[in-house]
Parts: structure tokens; sequence; C-alpha cells
């Protein structure tokens, strides 16, 4: 074990060992695409299989998938031991690619003129970085794990680091603001829903349909111009998980070096700044899946998710090349060449990830139909809310996790019952218990747990047990409680 080392036991030369690196990257993004593909096939198994493992045989594909992808995550964090993360950044988009061609084997989905183009363009693009690669100094390129550990010291990379938290900060400050001025104007135009709403509700005299039918209109238009986000803070949202979640790379590749140099001294696990990379690593990861998720939420996932991905690349690459001097190996024409592949991969990552979402919402679409819940029972409603509360993890970045229905454009796939529980009083808790009921507004039937079981019951003209006779002489607006 004391002469363990990585490069004596796989002897290669510089080019043999970039080659394999960007092979046991290729080779993990096709496996990353392979267990996307699973975790989305899970959604189709309630409809073809009708037995009682149906749910279980939805979550053993999802953990399958899961585990395909962290073994593809291991090839990559394996490649970063044998060529420099600035080449391998790019290369992370083959998982684009793969996944659009793994997704026409399994769904079925038909690659367009886009698709093929940005698919040979991405391909087209890291081939020239990988090109680019080759012709830099190849004998200064190799794992030396003492170089890597000490790039803190390198002024370079604490410039970096200084500008990532400037961009971070200005953006989180910009975020705060264009919030906070979001919930002002929210907070008014549900005021004056609310106050439109009691209006209607306290009218004593008798109104027309035509009035009802307007009121009912104008206060619609009124909720539905609450909760509206600008597209800049999606873009926001995506260009800071992409910001930390290229750190992920780096973090990765030092603790790598600090596991390589720990196999010969011990004593450098006693030191603090193996446990700083591992903590600033979790650190990294967590606050890329919560600003990725938060984005989505906030704007449409076709400019949060191709964001995310570019500003991926594009800081993963340039940390690499300033934290580990990997610009010292590059020449001119190696600069201009990589420079080239680079914009050239980054414009096509952008297109593809657009269709790539596209696709994932007419798949979601066609499995778990997105109809209005005044349509659907409640059961209905549970199954739609465990299919689109399936997570699923896109193709670049390191476990950037999301929830299905929230990437899909599904904001708002709570069941009915969820939302009526949290207003529901102690009363109904204790003395009515958990009841389905049915109240109406309008002779417009819902369901819900919240009222006794014979309240505006259909199907009886009682109130209660006593056969008190409760008809209506003539229409009106029922008094009920609004949620």
């Amino acid at each position: 074990m004391e002469n363990f080392h990585l490069h004596s036991m796989i002897k290669m030369n510089s080019t043999v060992s970039l080659l394999f690196g960007i092979f046991l990257t290729v080779i993990g993004s096709i496996f990353m695409a392979i267990a996307n593909t699973f975790m989305k096939l899970g959604l189709s198994d309630s409809k073809k299989k009708k037995y009682m493992f149906t749910n279980y045989s939805c979550d053993m594909k999802w953990y399958i998938g899961f585990i395909v992808y962290c073994f593809g995550s291991f090839l990559h964090i394996i490649a970063l031991g044998f060529a420099p993360a600035s080449t391998l950044a790019p290369m992370n988009s083959f998982g684009l690619i793969a996944n659009a061609i793994v997704a026409n084997i399994y769904l079925n989905e038909k690659l367009g003129k886009i698709e093929l183009i940005s698919t040979f363009g991405i391909f087209f693009g890291i081939s020239i970085c990988a090109c680019a690669s080759f012709l830099c100094e190849t004998e200064k390129v190799h794992f030396n794990p003492i170089h890597i550990i000490e790039s803190w010291k390198n002024p370079w990379y604490i410039f970096y680091i200084f500008v990532s938290i400037f961009l971070s900060f200005f953006t989180l400050i910009y975020l705060n603001h264009e919030e906070n001025k979001i919930i002002s104007e929210n907070e008014e135009i549900y005021a004056a829903k609310r106050y439109v709403e009691l209006n209607v509700m306290d009218e004593k005299k008798p109104e027309t349909e035509d009035e009802n039918i307007s009121s009912l209109i104008n206060s619609k238009n009124i909720t539905d111009s609450a909760n509206v986000y600008p597209k800049t803070i999606g873009l926001a949202y995506g260009f800071l998980a992409g910001l930390i979640g290229s750190q992920c790379v780096l973090e990765i590749k030092e603790i790598v070096a600090f596991l390589h140099i720990g196999l010969n001294n011990k004593h450098i696990y006693r030191t603090p700044l193996p446990h700083l990379c591992f903590v600033f690593l979790v650190i990294s990861i967590y606050l890329q899946i919560h600003f990725l998720n938060v984005g989505l939420t906030r704007g449409e996932a076709t400019l949060v998710v191709p964001t995310y991905y570019v500003f991926w690349t594009f800081f993963g690459t340039l940390g690499g090349l300033v934290k580990f001097n990997e610009i010292e190996n590059f020449n001119f024409n190696s600069i201009i060449l990589f420079l080239a592949g680079f914009l050239l991969t980054v414009l096509f990552i952008s297109i593809l990830a657009v269709q790539e979402i596209t696709f994932l919402r007419k798949y979601v679409d066609k499995e778990v139909p997105d109809l209005p819940l005044e349509n659907l029972d409640i059961h209905t409603q549970v199954l739609q809310n465990k299919k689109l509360s399936k997570q699923v993890i896109l193709n670049m970045g390191l476990f950037p996790v999301s929830l299905l229905g929230t990437t899909v454009g599904r904001k708002k796939f709570r069941p009915l019952y969820e939302r009526f529980r949290r207003t529901r009083s102690i009363l109904s808790d204790t003395h009515i218990g958990d009841q389905h009921c049915e109240y109406s507004i309008d002779n417009n039937i819902y369901n819900a747990y919240t009222l006794p079981y014979d309240i505006y019951n259909t199907n009886t003209d009682t109130f209660s047990t006593k056969k008190k006779k409760y008809r209506h002489t003539e229409p009106r607006i029922e008094n009920t409680y609004i949620f």
C-alpha cells in the first residue's frame, strides 16, 4: 500500500492519460443519461401494471436509475485524476448527446432537425476542445497532487474566488430586491382580490347572473396577475446554481489529490484543509440543488436549465484553468482553438437543453395529463401528486436534483385535500374527524377533507340526521368558508 501510486499501476504518458480521462467522462455521461431515462420510465408503470406492486415498481426504477447515476458520477470523479478539469468540463456536455440518443431509443423521442444539428454541434465543439488539449505541452500535463493542494496559494485563484463571491452576493442582493418588490405587489393584489370577494359575498340585494359572472371574471383576472416573476429571476437563479455547482468539480479534484497523498502519508488527514474541502463540497452541492429548484419554481425550466448548464460549463472550465495553473500548458494556437470549441459547445448546449426540457414536458403531459382540479376526484389528484413529486436529476453537474412537477412547469400540483388541510379548525380535527365531504359554490360541487360527510351532499335533501329540509328557492351564493 505504501508503494501504491495511480500512474505506477497504470503506466501511461500524458497523451494517453488525457485520452483515458476523456473516455471515462464520456462513459460516465452515457450511464447518467441511462439513469435519467430509468427515472422517467417510472411514470408509465402505473398505467401498464395494475397489481399491488405498482408503486414498488416505480420506486425500484427510480432507485436503479439513481444507482446508475452515482456510478456515472463516480467515473467522472476518476477521470479528474487523468485529465485537466478545464478539458473535462466541456466534455460533460456529452451527457446531453447521450440523453438525446437514449431517449430516442427508450422513450420514443423523435430527433428533429434542431436536435440533430445541436447534437453534432456539441460533438464538434467538444472535439475541438479535446484537440486543443492535445496541442498543449503534453509533457507538463500530469496529475500532481502537491501542486493541486498548493493551489490555495495561487493569487489568480484567490482573485477568482473573490470574483465568484462578489457575483454570488450581487446576484442574491438583486434577487432579494426583485422578490421583495414582487411580494409587495402581490400583497396589494391579494388585498384587492379579498375586497372584491367580500363585497360579492356581503351583497344583500340579489344580483343578476351576468353581474355575478363579470365579478367572478374580474376576481379571476386579479388572481391570475399575482405571483408572476420576470424572466430575469429564473436566469439569475440558473446563473447562481451554475456558478456554485461548478465549484464541485474543483473541490472533487482537490479531494482526490488529498486521497492520493493520504495513501502514503496518513498525517495529511490531521490537517484541516482536506476536511474544509469536504465541507465546501457538501455546501456547494446543497446550494446548487437549492438555487436550481428555487429557480425552477420562479421561472421557466427552458430558461433556468440552459442557463445553469452554460454557466456550470463556463465556470468549471475557468476555475480549472486558474486553480490548477492549467493555462500554463496552453500555447497560443491551443488557446484560440479551445476558445472556438468552447463557444461552439456553449451555444449548442443552450439549444439542446431547451429541447430536452420541452420533450420532458411533453412526455410528462402525456403520462400525467394536466387536467383542471375540479375535473379530478381525490384519488386521481393523489396519484398525480405522487407522479409529479418524483425527483429527476439533470444531465450536467453533481446531483442537480429537482422535483419533476416544477421542472415541467407544474407549479401547483398539490392535491386539493392537502391545500384545505392547512385551514382546518381544531373542531374539524377532533370532533368531525377526517371525513370526506362535498361543498358547493354557485352549484359547482367540490371535494374536500374539511367538513362533515352530509353537508351540501347533492344526493340527499337533509342537512343532518334530524331530517330538516334545506332547499333553495332561488339561485344564490352559498355561505361557505373562503380558503
